[in-house]
């Protein structure tokens, strides 16, 4: 019987949808974060469940030649990236592996999945940034979350969002912490600063800011204000986001435009886009015009054609094939 506290040496033989490792102890499932499948180690389990259990891994003493030293110092703790440990070609692979079996176990389809296609530079991305704000020992903190928690992570760097957008999130936070204005604390329901998003046109360099509040009133938001636009000329546009709810949607159902409008301008694949705050865009720009442009190829699509874009949000795959077809209807529930 598998004991919690208790130490194995263990063969990893698959990986969960998450980038876990998986081995078997006495037959008994166990989850291991930052092990490889192919690779042979010591773990030491953590959590046993009736049909699985958990692991946390202590020695590698077998390991794979796809493994990578993770370039991220909040790897290991952070909960943005989970399979950073694996080098690219890995990672691109992994993704195949997932969504074939992913077909085959829930959708009960037996498929032929292609290539994954890649980056050439899969770092700095994410063209929308969204980050809590919070308070640890007294000091204010902004971040990412801990994996599987609420905890916060003071963000040095992150490899996956624009340089810029991390820049504005610290330069916020000192501004905030200059103008002696709180962030939230989930505990106690105080403060005012819940989370700050930062999104950034990939085609015109423009970004907006959305500070979303506890209150409804922002405190000196004439200064911080002056102090973004100031800072940074390519924020076109800053927003209030009021949401005095306990609970894990970011977003209020009140906001106010205080600096530009409320949208940026993008493009993708020769269509221009108007992005407001609460629109639902593809995060990775570069990879987004690359998945419709292959959409497009595996539709097949003709001149005489009609195109209906379900669940379209702000119409980006049907307006990408627009100009190919006979007519595109996008069905959405939120106008």
């Amino acid at each position: 019987m598998v004991e919690k506290n208790e130490y194995y040496d263990v063969v990893f033989m698959d990986m969960t949808h998450d980038g876990m490792g998986v081995c078997k102890v006495e037959g008994f499932p166990v989850f291991v974060a930052n092990a490889l499948k192919g690779e042979k180690g010591k773990i030491k389990i953590t959590k046993v469940n009736k049909s699985f259990g958990f692991g946390r891994l202590v020695e590698i003493t077998d390991d794979s030649p796809f493994r990578k030293e993770p370039i991220c110092d909040h790897f290991n703790e952070c909960g943005g990236c989970n399979i950073m440990h694996m080098n690219y070609q890995m990672q691109l692979d992994f993704k195949k592996y997932r969504t074939k079996e992913t077909l085959k176990k829930l959708g009960k389809i037996n498929t032929i999945v292609h290539e994954t296609v890649g980056m050439v530079n899969p770092y700095y991305y994410r063209n929308k940034a969204v980050i809590p704000f919070g308070e640890e020992n007294g000091k204010m903190i902004a971040g990412l979350y801990k994996s599987r928690s609420h905890d916060i992570i003071d963000m040095k760097k992150c490899y996956i969002i624009p340089k810029i957008t991390t820049d504005i999130v610290k330069f916020l936070k000192n501004v905030f912490v200059e103008l002696n204005i709180p962030a939230y604390n989930e505990v106690t329901g105080t403060g005012v600063i819940r989370h700050v998003i930062v999104r950034n046109s990939h085609k015109y360099n423009d970004i907006s800011v959305t500070l979303t509040t506890l209150t409804p009133k922002l405190p000196k938001k004439e200064i911080i204000i002056k102090k973004l636009t100031n800072k940074f000329d390519r924020v076109v546009s800053i927003i209030q986001n009021y949401n005095p709810d306990n609970t894990n949607i970011i977003l209020g159902k009140k906001s106010r435009i205080l600096f530009g409008e409320d949208f940026i301008l993008d493009e993708i694949n020769d269509v221009k886009f108007k992005i407001s705050h609460r629109s639902f865009y593809q995060v990775n720009p570069t990879q987004t015009e690359e998945l419709y442009k292959k959409a497009i190829e595996y539709a097949e699509v003709e001149e005489n054609h009609v195109v209906i874009d379900a669940f379209c949000g702000i119409g980006t795959i049907g307006l990408s094939v627009a100009n190919k077809v006979k007519e595109v209807y996008g069905v959405e529930v939120v106008k």
